[in-house]
């Protein structure tokens, strides 16, 4: 199961973007591999630029398995934050929540932010980086 952040899921609803990023994913898609929460919908949703767009995403959305947010995403975010911050790092609050959703449900983060390397550097966070793929 993989992860999929709203990063990447911009990307891939947008005309023209790589068409290894959109092969990758529609690949994760066609095997019933892509999983994404709450927050990943609201961020991906709220960034459409109609209302046609908005139903066409929330619909696709409906088809992925959906990690819910409940207290043991919370608990290992919170231990997540405060170990990073211990080191001297800051990562924003709805990354550290996306990261410990992939944590908790033992699945690999695809992703286009470097926030997350840094996690994965010091959390074992599995990851994928379609930035610079």
């Amino acid at each position: 199961m993989v992860l999929i952040d709203s990063s990447v899921w911009i990307d891939y609803y947008q005309p023209g973007t790589s068409e290894s990023l959109k092969s990758a994913v529609k690949k994760l898609i066609e095997a019933d591999e892509v999983a994404i929460n709450g927050i990943i919908a609201v961020e991906v949703l709220q960034g459409t630029a109609s209302d046609g767009d908005y139903q066409r995403v929330l619909n696709d959305m409906t088809t992925f398995k959906e990690f819910a947010l409940d207290w043991n995403v919370f608990k290992r975010a919170a231990k997540l934050g405060f170990d990073l911050k211990r080191q001297g790092i800051t990562i924003p609050t709805i990354d550290i929540l996306i990261a410990a959703t992939a944590l908790e449900n033992n699945c690999s983060l695809w992703h286009q932010d470097d926030h997350y390397e840094l996690i994965a550097q010091r959390a074992g966070l599995k990851t994928e980086n379609w930035l610079n793929p």
